[in-house]
């Protein structure tokens, strides 16, 4: 788990009495790294209006399962994912998929035409766009 939870937080002690691993944020090469190193990343949020670390982990190249109330869904479906798309309700199956898609390599093509949904390339558009704007209104 990735994370700036501090170790004197309740939270912190009892996810490591439970074996989590707790790493501190890091810079966007050793985040990249870390999803790398990573046999498969799991975000079962109820809701979430986007989701950097999915898309992030499979433009990395390791599968990351996804429930479909996240904003991200959107992005797998559209790059052919939708089997990272999956019901965590269902306790048996999500175990069964994490065991299946563990360890798999995304297809760089894939991987490739992610990386404009990332973070970075998102903010940069949108400032291209924020620098466009004051250009034709001044």
């Amino acid at each position: 788990m990735v994370s700036n939870i501090n170790r004197k937080n309740w939270l912190w002690k009892k996810l490591s009495r439970a074996g989590v691993k707790i790493l501190s944020a890091m810079d966007t090469d050793r985040l990249r790294n870390f999803y790398r190193n990573m046999g498969i990343i799991i975000c079962p949020s109820f809701f979430e209006t986007y989701g950097n670390v999915p898309a992030e982990s499979v433009a990395a190249g390791t599968p990351a399962l996804i429930s479909d109330n996240m904003g991200v869904a959107e992005i797998f479906k559209k790059h052919d994912l939708t089997h990272y798309i999956i019901d965590f309700d269902d306790v048996y199956d999500a175990v069964s998929k994490i065991d299946g898609f563990r360890n798999q390599r995304i297809d760089r093509q894939k991987r490739e035409s992610l990386k404009r949904y990332l973070w970075d390339s998102v903010i940069d558009e949108y400032c291209q766009v924020c620098r466009g704007e004051i250009k034709i209104n001044r």
